[in-house]
């Protein structure tokens, strides 16, 4: 699939390094001040593979963006570790603006190297399934380079717990709450497996803790209550690999990262606190979707919350070219386009 893309005009593949991982850049042309979209493939997929199932690429083409598909590394090294070649966004290492988040960001700047025409403006980032959970990092770690975000099947913060852990007592700081995370090792994959079949139960403990900022490496981060990047949240209800209520539990934290006070977060009926609501049907599957939105104290959009009942662990409307796609569902990708174009100034002109 690789060759094909790069056999094409506007395609450029990079190679990882040291500093860097690689993946592939479409810029369907070369006109000064390109708007940059980084697109986070999910595991077992590769960077061609996530181009060809999203069709990114199209958006890409017709509105004058360019796309850049980072790609985890799979090397005899790490073959055995990330058999899948998943975004590890489970490793301490890898939490907060260090690890892969800051490799994806030197391909950022080698593909603006590369390319002079693409953009220095922020840039919108979007992924599927552990690259939503990889999209999310970046954006809360990286304020001031990421524009928007969009999360399709992902994850709530620190969601990697596999063992039941002792109940956490009062007097425990959110920090240690949500240390779980580092506890994960991706040694065992068959453990891996477990947990995303059982997602449910790490659900109930890290992910509720009120102070969302303990998830990530708070060095990296601003005070409480910083200016988050506004956030698309899509996710199927028919999930059977990713529990559904990750998203809504990421969609929690990323209010609270933004300093949303209401202690309505917390139950089961988030939804009732979004200021609009829209459900409506859509794509050739005619499925049911139901959108929430939640905007701050300045009316900017925060989070957009978008529930469609009869997907499972896909990309909405992808093609069937690709992996991890439901070609029935919504289009997702206009649908990111079109969040993209509403909450970031500079694509309002594309």
């Amino acid at each position: 699939m690789s060759n094909h893309f790069e056999s094409q005009d506007g395609w450029t593949r990079f190679q990882p390094t040291d500093k860097s991982v690689g993946g592939i850049l479409y810029s369907p042309c070369q006109s000064d001040g390109l708007p940059l979209i980084v697109a986070l493939h999910g595991c077992s997929q590769t960077a061609a593979d996530f181009a060809l199932g999203t069709k990114l690429t199209d958006v890409a083409s017709r509105e004058g963006v360019a796309i850049l598909f980072p790609e985890s590394q799979r090397t005899q090294d790490t073959i055995a570790l990330n058999p899948f070649g998943c975004w590890v966004w489970w490793a301490e290492e890898n939490q907060g603006a260090k690890g892969e988040a800051q490799k994806i960001m030197a391909l950022v700047d080698r593909a603006r190297t590369q390319n002079p025409a693409i953009s220095q403006e922020p840039f919108c980032v979007t992924g599927l399934s552990s690259g939503a959970a990889m999209a999310v990092i970046l954006a809360v770690s990286y304020t001031d380079q990421v524009a928007a975000l969009a999360s399709h099947a992902g994850v709530a913060f620190a969601a990697a717990e596999l063992e039941t852990p002792t109940p956490p007592q009062k007097a425990q700081t959110p920090s240690d709450a949500f240390s779980v995370a580092k506890q994960f090792s991706p040694l065992n994959i068959l453990q891996l497996h477990q947990w995303v079949s059982k997602s449910t139960d790490t659900l109930e403990r890290a992910p509720t803790v009120k102070d969302a900022l303990g998830a990530i490496d708070v060095s990296s981060v601003p005070a409480k209550g910083i200016s988050i990047p506004p956030a698309l949240i899509v996710y199927g209800r028919g999930d059977a690999q990713v529990d559904p209520d990750h998203s809504r539990r990421l969609a929690v934290q990323l209010l609270q990262i933004a300093g949303y006070q209401s202690d309505k977060l917390f139950t089961d009926d988030l939804e009732a606190l979004a200021t609009e609501h829209d459900k409506t049907c859509g794509g050739q599957g005619n499925y049911n979707i139901k959108i929430s939105e939640f905007r701050d104290a300045k009316a900017d959009s925060c989070v957009r919350l978008v529930a469609i009942s009869e997907l499972g662990h896909a990309w909405s409307g992808g093609s069937a070219g690709g992996s991890y796609t439901d070609p029935l569902g919504p289009d997702a990708t206009q649908m990111t386009w079109e969040f993209f174009k509403q909450v970031v100034p500079h694509l309002r002109g594309h």
